[in-house]
């Protein structure tokens, strides 16, 4: 991350990213922004209108007051059991705990 924050420094440029991807076992989510507002992303687990689902969106799909925006520079993680996020600069080499 940092290499990336020197490079749009020295160019005077911002950079944003959000991103899921899937394997069929979990849904892997990253938001992250230099020298700009981060995009959102939010997660929910459960809620009225999705019982027993975890879900991610760019912003909440419905009134439900479980909607919990993800950190900028952080990772989340979606899988049957819940969510759970980290900062991107923690433990690179996989989650911790």
């Amino acid at each position: 991350m940092l290499a990336v924050e020197k490079a749009c420094a020295d160019a005077g440029e911002t950079a944003t990213l959000t991103v899921l991807a899937a394997d069929g076992e979990r849904v892997v989510g990253a938001r992250a922004a230099l020298g700009a507002p981060a995009h959102a992303l939010f997660t929910l687990t459960g809620g009225d209108a999705w019982p027993g689902a975890v879900l991610a969106a760019s912003e909440p799909l419905d009134d439900d007051l479980g909607w919990t925006e993800a950190p900028d520079r952080h990772v989340v993680e979606l899988t049957v059991a819940g969510v759970r996020a980290r900062p991107l600069e923690e433990e690179e080499d996989g989650w911790a705990g």
